[in-house]
């Protein structure tokens, strides 16, 4: 395993690029201390390729990468690197979101979140995700329902003030928050549909 591991590993570092993508999600699933997580950085400067990120990224999701970073999200140690990667991948695509609904990343991302709270970058960045997939999924929304408290309402409720997608997104958003809330925060649901 681990002499598989290091091939695999030495096989991605020599071309380092994103013709052997095969090689970075086969990386992610690796049993070997370190290499999911490294796997994840390269898929993430792929992606930030100012040139050609969103091929890349595109290529990475066609083989597989957000399912391994959603697998990789269960592994203690790995889940730090993997989440901001996943993030990376699936912000503004409803494809990949929906991927990693079907990968199972809700429940990795919640207890990510209850561990580690909003504070540290990468329960910060599963709590991103988990308010990204709650659009698309009422589940999702009840799993935020369990770790949401005041500040957490307040302060997603900024991020979807602050986001720029389109107002059909917003109203759905503020309907579900809404529904978080009760009727003691209604008025600000109110306000986030006007905005």
């Amino acid at each position: 395993e681990i002499k598989v591991g290091a091939s695999s590993a030495l096989a991605v570092l020599l071309p380092g690029n994103v013709d052997d993508a095969k090689h970075h999600v086969d990386l992610l699933k690796s049993k070997v201390n370190g290499l999911p997580s490294y796997s994840a950085a390269l898929i993430a400067r792929l992606c930030e390729d100012k040139r050609d990120g969103e091929r890349n990224r595109n290529l990475l999701v066609e083989a597989g990468a957000i399912v391994g970073l959603a697998e990789s999200l269960r592994v203690k140690g790995e889940e730090s690197e993997c989440v901001k990667t996943l993030e990376l991948l699936i912000r503004g695509k409803d494809k990949c979101e929906k991927l990693a609904l079907q990968a199972g990343a809700t429940q990795p991302l919640v207890s990510l979140v209850e561990e580690r709270g909003k504070v540290d970058a990468a329960g910060a960045a599963a709590y991103r995700i988990l308010l990204s997939l709650a659009k698309i999924d009422d589940k999702v929304t009840a799993s935020l329902d369990k770790i949401s408290s005041a500040d957490d309402v307040d302060e997603a409720l900024q991020e979807l003030q602050d986001d720029s997608s389109s107002s059909d997104e917003d109203d759905e958003a503020a309907n579900r928050m809404n529904e978080l809330l009760g009727d003691k925060d209604s008025e600000k649901a109110k306000e986030l549909k006007q905005v």
